[in-house]
């Protein structure tokens, strides 16, 4: 199954903001924690891996438009950057027990995840779960966040 994924910060570094789209749904966290670009991108990876991992697939291709963290993730660039090599090991550690992984860079304009990830932030929305589009016109509350949950 392919899962979009994008994250960015405004300002940079700024409060984190990350999507996921995943089998026709769209999860978006927003107020996030202060980090650069690269730290939210790592984050929209591992948020995307929580999803697939939660849904029990075994086998994911995940969809980024941020060449430093596909190309770190598959482990064809090293990560040099020591504010990044949690980032790696947690993403390394989540994906151990998925028999299939494989990791794609597109361009912007080709993820799903950053067309949410900009819907949202001209809607100026705060939290988006949609059904089936990736545009941002459904909205409500995401069932995997913890917070949301009351756990």
């Amino acid at each position: 199954m392919k899962i979009f994924f994008d994250g960015g910060c405004q300002p940079n570094p700024g409060p984190m903001q990350v999507a996921v789209v995943m089998a026709g749904s769209t999860y978006v966290k927003t107020d996030m924690v202060v980090g650069d670009n690269n730290e939210a991108e790592w984050s929209a990876l591992l948020y995307a891996v929580g999803l697939a991992a939660a849904a029990g697939l075994r086998e994911a291709v995940f969809v980024g438009d941020s060449r430093l963290v596909i190309e770190q993730a598959s482990g064809r660039w090293k990560c040099r950057s020591p504010h990044l090599k949690p980032y790696l090991t947690a993403f390394e550690q989540a994906v151990a027990a998925m028999p299939v992984v494989k990791l794609r860079h597109v361009t912007r304009s080709r993820n799903l995840a950053g067309i949410a990830l900009a819907a949202v932030n001209e809607t100026g929305a705060r939290r988006l779960y949609s059904r089936g589009s990736a545009t941002g016109r459904g909205r409500g509350t995401d069932p995997h966040d913890e917070d949301q949950r009351g756990g």
